[in-house]
């Protein structure tokens, strides 16, 4: 799979199969854009392209309401690569950019891609003040001269799967029902920060992930499932301000490994949340937070 940042930089293609969107979560609907996308194109022997964006549009045409993202980057770039796609182009979001009607965009895309075939989800909508709708869309492929196919709305287990209801699930706690709307295990995945050393201290080091925008369970221990490179590792995790000890300002996912004893600051993680334990609360000792968590890892251990 090749990745360009910019429509400058989109390698000569002869015949394409296009879609464009935010992709956030890679759920089973976006999973079904991407299957008509690489199944077209590959029965037309055409090249298969994703247009979606380095930062999520939210971030500019929203700036102070807090994110909630379902998907890394890194984790998107993977799983569209899984799916087969031959070209993402990753677009960075702006304030210029978002004033661009959808003939405008599509006009440019045209000229720099030969796309004969445009795949959307039946919701989606493109340009400023999302104006491109199906029927403004309709009528723009018909002026470029490509086709649009709009998706019918998916469903799974008779729920039709949007991220908005796969949040929910999350925030409540249903891990199981967000996990069967995605397509996966529902998981946290990012890069090993240095911490303050305070679970080290008192006898189980921890890998620290910063979860800022992240959309999450609710606070307290899990058992987890840690996929680093090519290792799944079982251990335990607090995800919270840890009251006992010095308290973090906001959440923070702290993760410890059981049979590891290296360093991984900088290395990028995959966090699975297979069991919740319990509530994070505050303890009245160190000796009691201590005794507590050698009581979570018996339990997180029985599910192995």
């Amino acid at each position: 799979m090749k990745i360009v940042h910019d429509l400058e930089s989109i390698p000569q293609l002869s015949s394409t199969i296009v879609t464009i969107g935010n992709f956030d979560g890679m759920h089973r609907g976006h999973q079904e854009v991407l299957k008509q996308v690489t199944e077209q194109a590959k029965q037309a022997h055409y090249s298969s392209v994703v247009i979606t964006y380095s930062n999520h549009p939210l971030s500019i045409l929203k700036p102070n309401q807090p994110l909630s993202l379902l998907c890394s980057l890194p984790q998107k770039l993977q799983l569209f690569e899984q799916a087969g796609i031959d070209v993402v182009i990753l677009l960075e979001f702006t304030q210029v950019f978002s004033q661009q009607t959808a003939e405008e965009f599509l006009s440019i895309l045209h000229k720099k891609i030969p796309f004969t075939k445009l795949i959307l989800g039946h919701d989606a909508t493109l340009g400023k003040n999302k104006s491109g709708d199906q029927t403004e869309l309709l009528k723009i492929a018909s002026k470029l001269h490509f086709r649009t196919e709009f998706l019918p709305p998916f469903s799974y287990n008779k729920t039709i799967v949007s991220s908005s209801t796969i949040r929910n699930f999350i925030q409540k706690g249903s891990l199981d029902e967000a996990s069967a709307l995605l397509g996966r295990p529902y998981s946290i995945r990012g890069l090993v920060t240095p911490g303050r050393n305070q679970g080290k201290a008192i006898g189980f080091p921890t890998a620290n992930i910063q979860v800022h925008n992240v959309c999450l369970p609710p606070t307290g221990v899990y058992a987890v499932q840690v996929l680093y490179k090519e290792q799944q590792l079982a251990g335990i995790a607090n995800l919270g301000i840890s009251p006992t000890l010095q308290p973090h300002p906001e959440p923070v996912l702290e993760v410890h490994l059981f049979n590891w004893n290296s360093s991984l600051y900088n290395q990028e993680l995959e966090v699975i949340f297979t069991q919740f334990i319990r509530p994070e609360r505050k303890f009245p000792s160190v000796d009691a937070l201590r005794e507590q968590i050698s009581l979570d890892i018996s339990e997180a251990r029985k599910g192995l």
